[in-house]
């Protein structure tokens, strides 16, 4: 065999070994591994904090009720139902929790022979974060009944978190509406109202946060962890369900894993107002207290937006999150808290917050308690 042909067949064998390689399927490597490989975005679980109910009768009156709200990456859901024979009264003008206003997501509204109905869901991200605070729901005039289911999620994606919304209205049983999400793992909340009094024997794929039989009409709100992505249906049946009904719901995303810090707190110092300890009380009159604190955020100290504060006895029930009282607790809302930025390093930022205390308060010299000082912090993207 001459040198040329010698090279020819050793090029024809390489090439006849990569080519049957190739396509024998072994190993697939235009598809697995992919390269360069795919990257799965991790995400943070959402929970469950808190749920609430309410209901107002023949009322123009706000709604209130009291909501729990705690944990990292929250956002408060408030699910809305109306019945009354007036548009204008049935939609609601405004929703609050704690004061900060709710943005408006889902209104839908139908009419029956005179009778009405609307939902709505309202929500806010990164609420103030405490026991017990207040939802106003105010409707907008004399509603004939209204209801709210609210719901507190922490873990969600408070930059963006509405994945999908839906509406669907009809006439019998099931009453149901399908939301298609986009991402996986998020979690459903709806608002129901049907034309008829059946709340009692109305069965669901979901968690109920209420099911109100308001007479007339039943109300509802639920929740439902999504799983993958696609169409989730929420759904509510009863046999004998022929009346016609309305239905809203909403998918909230959960957060991606370490897509913020939260922020901690530090050095916290209770102190008279002059920086004097101890507190010296004086007889009818109040005294200017301080709580003074490091807040420390590894994003940065330019997102730090709130901070709140609780002065309490050690015996009081509840903790940092007890009840106001002039003897035993006082709560130190965002307005008195001065965040300092220009305190410290890039990442650190000085919190000072001012209250009065009464010559009311529980003296701590006689039993062993302590009177204590609690700070909680909030960046844009969660709470401490």
């Amino acid at each position: 065999m001459s040198r040329r042909e010698i090279k020819l067949a050793r090029f024809l064998f390489v090439f006849l070994l990569i080519t049957s390689w190739v396509f024998s399927g072994w190993p697939e490597i235009w598809q697995n591994p992919r390269v360069p490989p795919k990257i799965q975005e991790a995400h943070a679980a959402i929970a469950v904090v808190d749920t609430s109910n309410g209901h107002l009768i023949n009322s123009s009156s706000p709604l209130t009720v009291a909501h729990d709200t705690s944990g990292s990456d929250v956002i408060v859901v408030v699910a809305i139902a109306v019945n009354d024979s007036a548009i204008n009264d049935r939609t609601v003008s405004g929703v609050t929790h704690n004061g900060d206003a709710l943005i408006n997501i889902s209104g839908a509204t139908r009419d029956d022979s005179g009778n009405g109905f609307r939902t709505e869901i309202w929500y806010r991200v990164n609420p103030d974060i405490g026991t017990g605070l207040n939802i106003v729901v105010t409707p907008g005039g004399k509603v004939t009944d209204l209801t709210l289911g609210a719901i507190t999620l922490s873990g969600v994606d408070t930059g963006n978190p509405i994945d999908a919304t839906n509406t669907n209205a009809g006439n019998g049983s099931p009453a149901t509406t399908t939301v298609t999400t986009v991402t996986a793992d998020t979690y459903l909340v709806d608002a129901l109202v049907i034309d008829q009094s059946i709340g009692g024997r109305i069965t669901s794929n979901t968690t109920a946060i209420h099911i109100t039989d308001v007479g007339t009409d039943t109300h509802g709100s639920s929740y439902l962890a999504g799983g993958a992505a696609g169409g989730h249906g929420m759904s509510y049946d009863d046999s004998d369900n022929d009346e016609d009904w309305i239905i809203g719901a909403v998918a909230i995303k959960e957060a991606p894993a370490g897509a913020n810090a939260a922020p901690t707190v530090t050095s916290v110092v209770l102190k008279m107002g002059n920086n004097n300890t101890p507190i010296v009380l004086t007889e009818n009159t109040t005294t200017s207290v301080v709580v003074t604190g490091v807040i420390t955020d590894t994003n940065g100290d330019s997102d730090i937006d709130i901070a709140t504060s609780t002065i309490y006895l050690t015996s009081v029930t509840g903790a940092e999150g007890c009840s106001t009282s002039d003897i035993n607790c006082y709560i130190i809302t965002s307005g008195n808290c001065a965040i300092d930025t220009s305190y410290g390093t890039a990442d650190e930022a000085a919190v000072t917050c001012t209250t009065s205390l009464w010559f009311l308060a529980e003296r701590s010299d006689d039993d062993g308690e302590t009177w204590t000082g609690f700070i909680s912090a909030r960046d844009t993207g969660g709470p401490a």
